[in-house]
């Protein structure tokens, strides 16, 4: 996969334009469009990058140039794993070429003219597909290796804006588990002191003839609390609560709280 310096360059530049990018559609169209561009890469001015779906052998057509194909934005919003060519690079995890309108291509329509493509997955840390960028070629286009050796680049170069944007997503949604969990023991601290604070008292007023069935709702209120406080605690905290002993007026009895 050597590449003349200049290529590397170009691919460099491209990754440092889109390292400035705060949203990951946004990146993946910036890098997209740079790519088509490129006057060294002999593709034509428009292409689509399509997205794995999660826990599906699918992907989805989720970024496209101004000139795509309209017909195809219907026909390939979702592909299944094998369909079509670029769902066999899904499936192959390999880079996939054509030079015409084959029998791969599954997926046509009445006005589509004769052309040629480049299905390139990418893949994030593990090799876990991320999704699969379609670049169009002239009929009869001959593939080199040279060509293939650097969208192998190119393919790195969208495994890193994915891999980017995943690990922010993750460092995000690890922050707000921490300010979640900070918030439910604060409110089973909060929670559970007046809660035993009420528990001893009603011990207190049973013990003084207060009225039983009064007593007993209310008792069965806090308890129905208490079990509440304890099942957001194993939830978030997987742990279980401290708990006390104390024993109920007229039988021996012991509820934990």
């Amino acid at each position: 996969m050597n590449l003349p310096k200049q290529d590397i360059e170009i691919l460099s530049n491209v990754l440092q334009i889109i390292a400035v990018c705060t949203d990951k559609n946004q990146a993946l169209e910036s890098f997209l469009n740079e790519v088509v561009k490129m006057p060294f890469l002999p593709v034509h001015p428009k292409g689509g990058i399509f997205l794995k779906v999660p826990n599906r052998d699918e992907i989805k057509l989720s970024i496209y140039t101004d000139n795509f194909s309209p017909e195809l934005l219907n026909l390939c919003a979702k592909i299944d794993y094998g369909q079509c060519l670029c769902g066999l690079a899904a499936q192959s995890k390999k880079i996939g070429f054509a030079d015409c309108v084959d029998d791969n291509h599954h997926i046509t329509f009445d006005a589509m003219t004769p052309h040629g493509h480049y299905n390139i997955p990418f893949f994030i840390s593990g090799g876990e597909l991320a999704g699969v960028l379609v670049l169009y070629v002239d009929h009869g286009h001959k593939s080199s290796e040279k060509e293939v050796g650097f969208l192998q680049h190119i393919a790195y170069g969208l495994g890193i804006i994915c891999e980017k944007f995943l690990l922010h997503e993750r460092a995000v949604e690890l922050a707000m588990y921490d300010v979640a969990q900070t918030m439910i023991t604060s409110l089973n601290h909060e929670i559970n002191n007046p809660l035993l604070v009420a528990l001893g008292h009603i011990n207190i007023m049973q013990k003084h003839g207060a009225e039983e069935k009064r007593m007993n709702k209310v008792e069965e209120a806090l308890i129905r609390i208490k079990d509440i406080v304890k099942k957001i605690d194993h939830v978030i905290e997987k742990k279980d609560l401290t708990t006390e002993e104390y024993t109920k007026s007229g039988d021996s009895k012991k509820l934990k709280i």
